[in-house]
């Protein structure tokens, strides 16, 4: 008897060994107490003709447009028809444990917002589903949170908060080009898992865009079986693991302008994957910055490694004297290394490049230290808030050029505040700047022109890099007020006059500080027609804002604010347009793309003249 219950007892463990391998993450709690699980939800359809079986549910149809009228319970919501707009309304889609919530099998151009998904083993589920989108929906207390599966492609999950499952995002099996942008992925067990197996396809191409990936007990994102992946601009925070590349299939993907605070090991490289590049992330008071485990050819460089309990981790084990799995990458590129907050600097021609190699052990070597950090975040990272901004254009003529001129107020607070220590801080401009000055509290002050000197450092907007500007100032007291003036020509995209506004509030947004309104006041002193004011978006429209007209003088004078929360996704950039024609982009990648055609000349242009206006002084340079 007791052989036979030591049997039992290894054949229960091989088997649960066995289904994680096979990528089944968690056990619900009634199974792993040998429960009968709870019973399978029936469907209510959207069939391809149309219509909703059973009719008697409250969804209201409108054309394509398909609205909950009240809180759905115990049903799953399956989609067969393409090209519709499902749209919760806020309601409430309540499961019983199992199943289902909303499911797209096969379908097309299926758009899924505004639904509060509760209480099933999958929230939502694309399978085989493409150019979809699934936006501002809650998915709580569920198995998983969303999952794409078996060919979906071209996806985009946008602005969701996934809370209290075992994995907020899952993607399996030839899950290609999908774009996950601003989502809150918080207080999961792992947030984002991508798995594959060896005889299926691997998924590749997909993004991972200022998502925020918070309070996960398990990984932030753990990849296996992905090549061609961008994991750009999230904030990766208090994770029990940051983000993992693993396998020998998981290559080529891109870990790029992040910030990692907190986490277990913030990047980890592991069992033979290959060719990844890690760059200008701030990985800052993690327990390990990167982790490597016989994972070779990737390039780490242009990143800020500050106060880690340990920079880099290069896990190897002995084996009969040879050393194995010792991972060799390359730490700089173009002269560019990184930097490195235990280095000892010493610079004695002053190229900003250290003089002694930062050594991380006997196969890696970055050769190019460098003196002064070279993100963003890091640049920003005492805490600050702002907990208003006022931001005034006047668009008018020059020279029969069309210009924005920018007055940019910013009253800030150093939340801890040492005196004498300086502060460097980055602003993004838009391509052909000119005519910059900046002050601190009234007092001109210099600044130096940031992407000339590191020309990997690039600031993201939805319409394309910016270049960025650097000023290092010293606060008289921990209350001071920056001003910026600037001015740049407006760009004509698809018919209409467009202006952006790269909001970048992140760095100000902190629980001490958790809310900040930026006012802006728009000047118009040209014939226009047709203001329109957005905030830039990932679906197909934008989203319009609010404003005020009133006139002064001979000129109309548009206001309007916009409020950032830290516990909330961040709005995006800000965009005004105006013309005979102005309308909502239909297509954002051609917005994109026609815009950053329309600002070719520009750029060359702005290049020269930021140049032209540098200010190097040591004050700036330090």
């Amino acid at each position: 008897m007791q052989q036979s219950r030591h049997a039992a007892t290894w054949a229960l463990l091989t088997l649960f060994a066995f289904a994680a391998a096979a990528g089944v993450l968690q056990l619900k709690l009634a199974e792993a107490n040998f429960l009968p699980p709870p019973p399978e939800l029936p469907h209510a359809v959207i069939r391809s003709d149309g219509t909703v079986e059973p009719a008697i549910l409250p969804i209201k149809r409108a054309g394509e447009v398909y609205t909950l009228t009240a809180n759905i319970a115990n049903f799953t919501l399956e989609v067969q028809r393409s090209g519709i707009v499902l749209d919760g309304a806020g309601y409430v889609l309540q499961g019983n444990s199992s199943g289902k919530g909303v499911v797209l099998n096969g379908t097309r151009g299926v758009t899924v917002k505004n639904f509060k998904v509760r209480g099933f083993a999958t929230g939502i589920l694309l399978e085989n589903a493409s150019g979809s989108t699934v936006s501002d929906c809650e998915v709580n207390d569920c198995t998983l949170g969303v999952h794409l599966l078996y060919g979906a492609r071209d996806n985009n999950v946008v602005r969701n908060r996934i809370s209290q499952t075992n994995t907020a995002v899952l993607l399996y099996s030839a899950c290609r080009r999908n774009l996950f942008e601003e989502n809150v992925l918080a207080g999961n067990g792992d947030g984002v898992w991508v798995e594959f197996n060896s005889y299926e396809e691997t998924n590749d191409y997909n993004r991972f865009v200022r998502n925020n990936m918070t309070g996960n007990t398990g990984f932030a994102m753990i990849l296996r079986g992905c090549s061609g992946t961008l994991i750009e601009g999230n904030t990766v925070a208090y994770n029990g693991e940051g983000i993992s590349l693993s396998g020998s299939s998981c290559n080529y993907n891109t870990i790029r302008a992040n910030t990692f605070v907190g986490n277990g090991k913030a990047v980890s490289l592991a069992a033979d994957s290959k060719w990844n590049t890690v760059t200008m992330n701030m990985l800052a008071a993690n327990s390990v910055g990167v982790y490597f485990f016989n994972a070779n050819g990737s390039e780490i460089y242009c990143n800020d490694f500050l106060y880690n309990t340990r920079q880099v981790e290069n896990a190897y084990v002995n084996d009969s004297g040879r050393l194995f799995g010792l991972s060799v990458n390359a730490w700089s590129r173009n002269a560019m290394g990184n930097y490195w907050s235990d280095y000892a600097r010493n610079d004695v021609n002053g190229d900003d490049i250290g003089d002694a190699a930062y050594v991380i052990d006997e196969l890696n070597v970055d050769r190019y230290p460098l003196m002064k950090p070279c993100t963003s975040q890091a640049l920003q990272m005492p805490s600050l808030s702002m907990p208003l901004e006022y931001v005034n254009y006047t668009v008018t003529r020059v020279n029969g050029t069309l210009y924005a001129v920018v007055d940019g107020v910013y009253p800030m607070k150093l939340l801890s505040w040492q005196p004498g220590k300086p502060l460097a801080l980055l602003y993004p401009t838009p391509l052909g700047t000119t005519d910059i000055t900046i002050k601190l509290d009234g007092q001109t002050i210099s600044w130096s022109n940031y992407t000339e000197a590191h020309p990997e450092a690039w600031h993201y907007t939805a319409l394309g890099e910016w270049p960025m500007i650097q000023t290092v100032v010293e606060p008289p007291s921990a209350t001071f007020q920056l001003s910026i003036h600037y001015m740049h020509p407006v760009a004509y995209v698809n018919g209409s006059y467009t202006v952006l506004y790269d909001l970048n509030i992140a760095p100000y947004l902190s629980p001490a500080s958790p809310r900040s309104t930026a006012c802006f006041r728009v000047r118009l002193e040209t014939a226009y027609a047709d203001f329109k004011v957005y905030c830039t978006g990932t679906e197909q429209a934008w989203t319009p804002l609010e404003h005020t007209l009133t006139h002064e003088n001979s000129a109309d004078v548009f206001t309007f604010n916009l409020t950032s929360a830290y516990d909330a996704a961040l709005p995006g950039d800000v965009v005004f347009t105006f013309t005979e024609n102005s309308a909502v982009p239909v297509n954002p990648t051609a917005f994109i793309l026609a815009a950053l055609f329309a600002v070719t000349a520009a750029a060359a242009y702005g290049s020269r003249k930021l140049k032209h206006y540098s200010k190097i002084s040591p004050s700036s340079s330090r």
